[in-house]
């Protein structure tokens, strides 16, 4: 008997046996294995969902409530914070949804802005409401020129593309050489635990509740995003307490365990529905300064308890 082919992790390319952990999904219908890389650990869905189970998950569920007021704010404040002082050029959403914290960032910089995003819904909103430039689908296939950008903003994304590797390199051929990759994820350690709990307590499948396809540790996101194209000038570890609370040094809320419980999927429609936006209450930039200083706050490095990593990448 020939034995099986291993598949090469799609991160490190490493060719050696994966361990398998458990099974998960993104809905009833559509279960996987989780794996884990023995050489550069990451974990990751295998085998990589489709297009047409991710167009199931992303739909009129993913993008239908938005507080547009806290959006557009924490836009504002983001460049503030991050690209005041600079010279105005050209600044990318990757995953802009809305286009809320895009527009945001348009009122307040100065900065030529686009946007990319997948869910239709979402590209349609910032299209009518906004007047956005927002590409419908993914990075690559939105074809921008090289060295196109001085600024990309990539937040909670990379977790959920199928080529993560392809993804950072095509954000590193449309920056220019020294332009900036703000760069937001979950760590990969602490993220996984919950999913891990539920299957040991209940014996069945959790649902990647936010669609996260891989699982990077930090040492696995060091050394692609260096093998990117990039050099690392900050990073930092946020949100400690949901940290805790997946590391069990914290407790849960009492009824934790129906986020992860796996539902029917939902049939696709023919067109995307419209998107419910929130409007909050008014208040100060001051307001949304400290938000945005809140949300971002952490210990410099990368730390096993927080729940998110932070990155300012230059393009080398």
């Amino acid at each position: 008997m020939v034995a099986p082919i291993e598949i090469p992790c799609p991160i490190c390319r490493d060719a050696r046996p994966k361990a398998r952990l458990f099974p998960l999904a993104l809905s009833r219908e559509h279960v996987y294995g989780l794996v884990r890389c023995v050489a550069c650990g990451t974990r990751y869905f295998r085998p990589l969902p489709d297009a047409a189970a991710l167009a199931a998950f992303y739909h009129s569920g993913y993008f239908a409530t938005f507080h547009v007021d806290k959006l557009a704010g924490k836009g504002r404040a983001f460049a503030r914070r991050h690209l005041a002082g600079r010279p105005a050029g050209r600044f990318l959403d990757v995953g802009c949804a809305i286009g809320a914290f895009l527009e945001g960032v348009r009122q307040t910089s100065g900065w030529q802005v686009q946007g990319v995003e997948l869910g239709a819904s979402g590209v349609k909103y910032a299209r009518e409401k906004y007047g956005l430039d927002v590409h419908h689908g993914s990075l690559a296939s939105a074809a921008y020129p090289t060295a196109h950008f001085q600024y990309v903003h990539v937040n909670n994304v990379l977790e959920h593309e199928t080529d993560p590797v392809g993804f950072l390199a095509e954000c590193r051929r449309i920056l220019e050489p020294g332009g900036t990759l703000f760069l937001s994820l979950p760590n990969g350690d602490n993220d996984w635990r919950p999913l891990a709990r539920y299957y040991r307590e209940e014996g069945r499948p959790p649902l990647s509740k936010d669609g996260h396809l891989f699982f990077f540790p930090p040492s696995a996101i060091r050394r692609l995003l260096q093998e990117s194209g990039f050099a690392i000038r900050h990073q930092r570890t946020y949100g400690f307490q949901r940290g805790l609370a997946n590391a069990g040094l914290r407790p849960r809320k009492r009824h934790w365990k129906r986020v992860y419980t796996p539902r029917p999927t939902p049939p696709v429609p023919d067109t995307p529905p419209d998107i419910r936006a929130v409007s909050g209450r008014p208040h100060s930039e001051a307001y949304y300064d400290f938000r945005l200083w809140k949300i971002y706050t952490g210990l410099p490095g990368l730390h096993s308890l927080g729940l998110d990593f932070l990155f300012l990448l230059t393009a080398v």
